[in-house]
């Protein structure tokens, strides 16, 4: 039911997506080192923000699109339709299935599954948790994840949508791989957060030439600053200009090329660098993309 935007590429990146926490504050959400801001927006906002930038997927943080499902089906598929674009959910702001503690949550991870089997959607990423769950035992919480993680697989291969688990500062890249892996579904893998993936001590672009890449099912494409005694993924890791920050952006670009990674290429911020503000960097880091994707791109765009 859906249809899929196709963006000029001299690459073998896949399409070009921009997520909905990008603009948390616009949905009245914001952290104790952002100001909360007056304007609020709605879904359609957002999606018109996905239009204009011309970018292929519209990812929707879940938290910010309440109850009535018949209604955001019916604005979402007339969104696709009109624009030739598509969406895709993003679900378990801000922790999830809380490292395996909270198993009722996965019945709302499974609603949203049919939703975007509904829309022809064929990704959904998850959480397991967040940085608060950072400190505890990685084994335990694997141990209560797994039945959760297998389910939700199951029901997304059935629905015919890959479950993308999220590194959300609650493991390592290397150890959530290893985790998916162990669980062996064909249907269930990651989705690399470059932003978190610094976050909990590793470096973004060495990953990713050490890890299976037909394990990476989605990218959120973040940097941020990495601070002077940051040491651990609770804390100030701001989101700075596409590009220039400690995530070294070009060469996770240049990785994921050339493991021919085609799956969404999602934009996210989270909270800025001082001074920035969100509709500016979102643009600077669209166009950061869209050059990369253009044959004659020097495979570095200028900052």
């Amino acid at each position: 039911m859906s249809s899929t935007a196709t963006v000029s590429s001299g690459s073998m990146l896949g399409p070009i997506g921009l997520d909905s926490f990008s603009v948390h504050r616009y949905f009245g959400e914001h952290s104790r080192w952002e100001q909360p801001l007056t304007t609020r927006w709605q879904t359609s906002d957002f999606l018109d923000l996905v239009d204009r930038l011309d970018c292929a997927v519209a990812s929707l943080e879940t938290v910010y699109l309440g109850t009535d499902d018949e209604a955001l089906y019916e604005q979402l598929q007339a969104w696709q339709v009109r624009t030739g674009r598509s969406c895709l959910f993003t679900w378990g702001h801000p922790d999830g299935l809380r490292g395996g503690m909270n198993p009722a949550a996965a019945d709302d991870a499974q609603r949203y599954l049919h939703l975007s089997r509904e829309l022809g959607a064929t990704d959904m990423r998850i959480v397991c948790g967040n940085h608060h769950q950072w400190d505890v035992d990685p084994a335990q919480r694997r141990r209560v994840l797994r039945p959760l993680l297998e389910r939700l697989a199951d029901v997304g291969g059935e629905a015919g949508v890959r479950v993308s688990v999220e590194n959300h500062a609650d493991f390592t890249v290397t150890a959530l791989v290893s985790f998916l892996e162990e669980i062996g579904h064909p249907n269930l893998g990651l989705c690399l957060d470059t932003g978190n993936c610094l976050r909990t001590g590793e470096r973004p672009a060495t990953v990713l030439a050490e890890i299976d890449m037909s394990r990476i099912f989605m990218v959120q494409a973040k940097d941020v600053r990495l601070l002077p005694g940051a040491d651990h993924p609770v804390g100030w890791w701001p989101t700075t200009r596409f590009g220039t920050g400690d995530v070294d952006m070009a060469g996770c670009l240049r990785r994921l090329d050339e493991g021919a990674f085609t799956g969404p290429l999602v934009i996210e911020l989270s909270n800025l660098w001082t001074g920035l503000t969100e509709i500016d960097e979102i643009e600077y880091a669209v166009d950061f993309l869209h050059r990369w994707h253009l044959p004659e791109s020097p495979r570095h765009p200028a900052g």
